[in-house]
């Protein structure tokens, strides 16, 4: 991940030219960009630390970093724009400082719920390619079928970038939306995933129809305050008419 980021750093300008960059905006966006890529490995952990913790059943603590996370990306963007006045170059690091805060946490929650399992006697803590090769069975269509999505995405970009400023900020607002969106039905498949592979392992398979079920309730209950704050939207949106 690391050695990605330095790449994409180094090469930062033929990237900027493929996609378009506005000119006026290019050196902004070479100061987030410069910070924001080699710190994305710190903030691709947070995921880490949240699956690993939900499959251990200890789903309370990664809410918990989540409101930490938001918090100290707030109070981060204010002090670094308002205060320090770093403009975008604060909200890069901003981001990637409350990333790194939130692997900490993370880090030692996880080597603790470890250690209390009994995974960690005896056990070295260092990678095993037998593993990794069994993992990756699972591991990489998923991967795949990220990497897809977002390959598309870029490629679109430039496209979009070369249209008008209204197109871009369009496009950008809209994947927002679909981030909120997707959160919901992400988080519920989780959930029946980690259900169903702890009554795997707990040999209880008669149970993954109760994981559908609290997946499936989990999304409906998730997805009505987004239908509620679209539906006030849409409300305003009438009445300005």
């Amino acid at each position: 991940m690391l050695t990605i980021a330095v790449l994409l750093v180094l090469f930062r300008e033929p990237i900027f030219d493929f996609l378009r960059v506005d000119d006026a905006i290019r050196d902004e966006a070479r100061k987030y960009f410069t910070v924001y890529m080699p710190g994305i490995a710190f903030i691709v952990t947070n995921d880490f630390g949240l699956c690993t913790l939900n499959a251990l059943g200890a789903s309370e603590f990664p809410f918990k970093m989540s409101l930490l996370s938001m918090a100290l990306n707030i109070s981060g963007n204010l002090l670094s724009v308002a205060v320090f006045d770093l403009g975008v170059l604060g909200l890069a690091i901003s981001s990637v400082t409350a990333a790194v805060i939130v692997d900490i946490f993370y880090f030692f929650k996880i080597r603790k719920c470890l250690g209390e399992l009994g995974v960690l006697k005896g056990v070295p803590f260092r990678p095993s390619l037998p593993h990794l090769k069994h993992s990756g069975i699972y591991a990489l269509p998923p991967g795949f079928q990220q990497l897809v999505m977002y390959i598309s995405s870029f490629l679109i970009l430039p496209l979009i970038n070369g249209v008008r400023d209204a197109a871009s900020a369009a496009y950008i607002v809209i994947l927002q939306l679909y981030s909120v969106v997707a959160e919901v039905y992400q988080n519920s498949s989780k959930t029946v995933s980690n259900y169903v592979a702890q009554a795997s392992g707990a040999g209880k398979t008669h149970l993954y129809t109760r994981g559908i079920r609290a997946g499936l309730l989990q999304a409906v209950l998730f997805a009505i305050p987004l239908v509620t704050l679209f539906g006030v939207f849409l409300v305003k949106s009438v009445e300005k008419q």
